[in-house]
């Protein structure tokens, strides 16, 4: 059944493949399409309905279109990339040098529980020592054993698992809006699920996003490279009299990104705080 929700509006469930994605740049609610006079299609923000928000209702169409517009800000210059593959294989030579190690230390760990439980088993059969305390201990001892040994098979895994995931999101970024062009609906859905977790919208076109990781640090420094002409340090520390700078598709600008201090292969963007959405 369709709902009522104003004059001439009529709430119907549509499977849009922006549905999820979209949500207001003014109130910061989801975003809903509503169907008028069965004619055409408009998104709608859910602050209209309880007259919490005057974003007027928007063209599907210009939406989308807004969109395709918003993927030519998250591109990836060569230039970027490059940079970033060669900062992150240095990260992860020297990742590989402590992994050196720490295999080592397990190697050592393993050969002294083996010592240990040859010792225990060569006990088995005394009529002095207690069996069953004897079994627990070798019990204990082969527990502890498998949990280094399935550290030692992540170590070099979980290197390569995090340089494929970058390289990956490197290269799709390469030209993102030809790619979102060239995409069927479902795939297009797939895409934003993917790289972002909020598209904002106001009359103007996408106003601003939340992404996704890894993009959530990727396109910050992205932004960042473009508009400086070098990666950001990630010893950064946000400070209040940062500003962000203005969009090139009408909308908000993006922030400059700003890193945390520690130390880490991963470096994260600090969003300033805005609206949440409301549950419904």
């Amino acid at each position: 059944m369709d709902a009522q929700s104003g004059a001439g509006i009529r709430q119907r469930k549509h499977n849009h493949y922006l549905k999820g994605t979209v949500w207001c740049g003014r109130c910061g609610r989801r975003m809903v399409i509503s169907v008028a006079k069965g004619i055409y299609d408009y998104y709608m923000c859910r602050g209209r309905q309880s007259r919490d928000c005057d974003l007027p209702y928007l063209p599907v169409d210009k939406i989308e279109q807004a969109v395709i517009d918003h993927y030519a800000t998250v591109a990836f210059p060569e230039e970027f990339r490059a940079a970033v593959r060669s900062q992150f294989d240095q990260e992860l030579a020297a990742s590989a040098d402590n992994n050196t190690q720490l295999r080592q230390t397990l190697d050592e760990r393993l050969t002294a529980l083996s010592v240990k439980e040859d010792h225990y088993l060569d006990l088995v059969g005394d009529p002095v020592r207690p069996t069953d305390k004897l079994r627990d201990k070798i019990t204990q001892i082969r527990t502890q054993r498998e949990k280094i040994t399935i550290e030692l098979g992540a170590l070099d895994a979980n290197i390569n698992t995090g340089r494929d995931i970058f390289v990956t999101a490197l290269t799709l970024m390469a030209n993102p809006q030809q790619l979102y062009r060239t995409c069927t609906t479902a795939q297009r859905k797939i895409l934003n699920t993917v790289i972002f977790t909020k598209l904002k919208i106001d009359t103007t076109g996408v106003t601003g996003d939340e992404l996704a990781e890894p993009f959530d640090a990727l396109v910050p420094a992205a932004r960042h490279y473009t508009h400086c002409g070098t990666l950001p340090s990630p010893r950064r520390a946000p400070e209040a009299t940062d500003t962000p700078r203005t969009g090139q598709h009408g909308g908000q600008a993006h922030p400059e990104p700003a890193y945390s201090g520690h130390s880490s292969s991963k470096t994260t963007w600090v969003r300033p705080k805005g609206f949440e959405p409301p549950t419904f």
